[in-house]
């Protein structure tokens, strides 16, 4: 399979469990292993688990309510199906958080008031699309017996009723896994790795990719004083520079309160247009050189939340990303407990500081993957890893192992992968931050995939509960060579952009000053 299809499986369709998984004793393990959004049944699966051994107490159960219903007995045996329908759907709702797709009788399908009738209150409307049938109508029924993706005739319905009108090669991603060409296995594996999990695999694009943006459609986006320091400089932003200039002349104050306005609008000003081609957040960043004061952190988050405010973009879409200090993280637990300002915890290198960012209740942590594989590789003997190896893809295993072990509801989101080999050892993950490069590489994977990373194997793991304390965090943080220097370098760079990025609009505002 395409590894690229994680992202367009998940934009395009909201897939259902194939029912599948619950007639075949080994299947129906895997519902409660990889623990799917929804499921589905149909006559044909009902038909076959009624007639198992494991089920006949349901059979028994569905037979006593319709006979105690009483009635004809064409009339005994519709309410025993449908009690039998019931009941199936209620044993795999003890195992799935979503919600189980009843099928009425196909028998009333022109028949409006008897399916409505059968409707009754249970039963919520949505719709599947049946990509792999469409094809096989068309093989059947022309001369035509092989389709590429994107010519697949079972994708349109799914698309038009979507309203779906992006890029074609998502099209073709998609097609890819509704094709016959796939094995039902393989498609099983698909479906669980890609389809049943509320949030499997996101994949968040830099703000220098803005058109890599509007191909790849990701639900949420980052920027970074970098970014914005490459962005600023190309003909096509100049606009917004010069927006974000008017803006601190306006509010006036000395020359460095005026650029600190301006760098806060300009962060805001592409936020805002990266808003317009997301469906989802934008993480937006404190000036790294707050790294250590926490009050001004908050101070700074607060006003960039209120300029998306003025500019119409709700608090809800926006993440703050913070240095994930000591006071960083405390700034982060201010900002979401009492103004619920989401916050995305950045450069994660050590196991204490994503311990104290699950304690401190922020909405997301960074932790850096190849940022960690570039120390021990320039710090040691050994050159190369294996993905399982890797000691990046350790750390943020871990940390996932921990959060969802002791139930921390903050996303873990791996970032700064080196290679692809990395990102598929993290499939599972919540979030994975992966460059339109990597997106390349990926789409031309074709490697069979299994989940690293899930719940029932962290709720298994060996990890202990910890708390800790400001001094408790310093030392654990410190006793990490590693982390100490990557968490100084990653500010340290952070910072250098921010004052490169200053300097420029130092010199902009004189200019415009001057009238040039």
């Amino acid at each position: 399979m395409a590894f690229g299809v994680l992202y367009a499986l998940e934009k395009l369709l909201r897939m259902l469990s194939d029912g599948s998984f619950f007639i075949n004793g080994i299947i129906y393990r895997s519902i409660e292993e990889y623990k799917p959004q929804d499921a589905t049944t149909n006559p044909s699966l009902i038909l076959a688990a009624a007639q198992m051994p494991d089920y006949q107490d349901l059979v028994k159960e569905a037979i006593k309510y319709g006979k105690k219903l009483g009635g004809t007995e064409a009339e005994q045996i519709d309410n025993i199906m449908d009690k039998l329908f019931v009941l199936f759907g209620c044993e795999i709702l003890k195992i799935i958080p979503g919600r189980v797709s009843t099928e009425v009788d196909a028998r009333l399908s022109f028949d409006k008031n008897d399916m409505i009738k059968h409707l009754g209150g249970w039963c919520n409307f949505d719709f599947s699309v049946c990509g792999s049938d469409g094809l096989d109508w068309h093989v059947a029924n022309s001369d035509k017996k092989s389709y590429e993706p994107s010519e697949d005739p079972g994708c349109g319905p799914g698309t038009q009723k979507l309203n779906y009108s992006g890029p074609l090669n998502h099209a073709a991603l998609l097609l890819k896994l509704c094709n016959r060409n796939i094995a039902r296995r393989d498609r099983f594996k698909i479906f669980v790795l890609l389809a049943v999990q509320k949030i499997y695999i996101i994949m968040i694009l830099s703000l220098k990719d803005h058109y890599t943006i509007e191909e790849y459609k990701p639900q949420d986006a980052t920027t970074n004083p970098s970014l914005i320091l490459a962005a600023a400089q190309m003909p096509d932003y100049q606009d917004l520079v010069k927006e974000a200039i008017k803006y601190g002349k306006k509010l006036g104050g000395t020359e460095a309160e005026q650029i600190d306005n301006i760098m806060d609008k300009l962060f805001v000003l592409f936020g805002c247009e990266i808003l317009k081609i997301i469906p989802g957040r934008v993480s937006t960043e404190v000036d790294a050189r707050l790294s250590f004061d926490k009050n001004d952190m908050i101070k700074r988050a607060k006003r960039i939340i209120a300029l998306y405010k003025e500019s119409g973009i709700e608090k809800e879409r926006i993440l703050i990303k913070l240095s994930s200090t000591w006071e960083g993280i405390q700034a982060g637990k201010v900002l979401e407990e009492e103004y619920g300002i989401h916050c995305n915890m950045t450069l994660i290198f050590s196991f204490a500081q994503a311990v104290a960012c699950a304690e401190a209740g922020v909405t997301l942590i960074s932790p850096f993957v190849g940022r960690i594989l570039d120390w021990h590789v320039a710090n040691s003997d050994k050159k190369s890893y294996e993905p399982s190896e890797d000691p990046g893809v350790q750390s943020v295993v871990k940390i996932y192992n921990y959060y969802k072990k002791f139930d921390y509801k903050t996303i873990v989101m791996g970032a700064s992968f080196r290679n692809t080999g990395e990102i598929k050892a993290l499939t599972g993950c919540d979030y994975l931050t992966i460059s339109p490069k990597l997106l390349g590489e990926l789409s031309k994977d074709n490697s069979k995939l299994t989940p690293t990373l899930t719940v029932k194997a962290a709720k298994a793991s060996n990890l202990e509960k910890i708390h800790l304390t400001e001094e408790g965090f310093r030392w654990q943080h410190n006793e990490d060579q590693m982390a100490v220097e990557k968490l100084s370098d990653g500010i340290r760079k952070f910072a250098a952009d921010a004052i490169k990025l200053e300097k420029m609009l130092k010199a902009r505002l004189s200019d415009s000053k001057n009238g040039q």
